[in-house]
């Protein structure tokens, strides 16, 4: 929408001058929080005290789109479009999601694969084209196609996730309902561990342009959603 951010982003000390760099409106982690947040809370709705975890998880979107305003990087009407538009996208997924579950589960493994590599891809190409200095807004004489892209970060991910979740499932079946409190506090430990080291060295290795970030968070993603829950089923044994 190209919304300014309010004045408080203004930063002299940062090479860019700004805190953040992109449009404000809307809030990305106002309207990610709800997405993930809400979704999670949305889960918990059967069980037996189904209103003890919605209730945190309201606290955490709560707080982190209230965190974004005294950053001074959103002001209010950034904040609430954020947390409307993710509101909106929750609901529709909500409603979608188990009517393409039964129909895409009909599909085979390689098909399934196929779809994720062709929409992630054009997803990204289209975004990228149409937008090549992503992410770099509201800086002075943005680079086209650098290695700030926010669709190589949501299309990258996408891949990945998707992927590496599909192989997971048909060849790992990882379990956390099965594992003991004392593994599952393990594997949170380890597999923090693999994210931190990966983020950062596949960051050194892979970067320079918008397709080199695809990449690299296709990478990162692909290895959280499989080859770490495989890695869990080798420490459960």
């Amino acid at each position: 929408f190209q919304d300014p951010r309010p004045p408080a982003n203004i930063d002299p000390s940062s090479e860019e001058g700004y805190q953040a760099s992109g449009y404000g409106f809307p809030s990305g982690h106002s309207q990610s929080a709800v997405g993930v947040y809400g979704y999670m809370a949305y889960k918990f709705k059967d069980k037996s005290k189904p209103f003890v975890i919605p209730t945190i998880f309201s606290i955490f979107i709560f707080l982190i789109a209230l965190s974004r305003i005294i950053l001074g990087v959103h002001d209010l009407q950034d904040i609430v479009g954020g947390l409307l538009i993710g509101t909106g996208f929750l609901i529709t997924f909500i409603y979608l999601e188990p009517i393409a579950t039964e129909k895409i589960n009909t599909f085979s493994l390689p098909l399934k694969i196929l779809i994720v590599i062709v929409v992630s891809t054009l997803l990204f190409l289209l975004g990228t084209l149409l937008f090549p200095t992503s992410g770099q807004a509201p800086i002075k004489n943005p680079i086209p196609y650098a290695d700030s892209g926010e669709y190589a970060v949501v299309c990258g991910a996408m891949f990945g996730f998707t992927v590496g979740y599909l192989l997971e499932n048909e060849y790992v079946g990882y379990e956390p309902s099965e594992a003991s409190n004392k593994q599952k506090i393990l594997n949170l430990i380890v597999g923090l561990i693999i994210i931190f080291v990966l983020y950062f060295l596949l960051d050194l290795l892979i970067s320079g342009n918008v397709v080199l970030r695809f990449i690299r968070y296709f990478l990162l993603s692909f290895i959280i959603s499989l080859l770490v829950p495989f890695v869990f089923t080798k420490i459960n044994k």
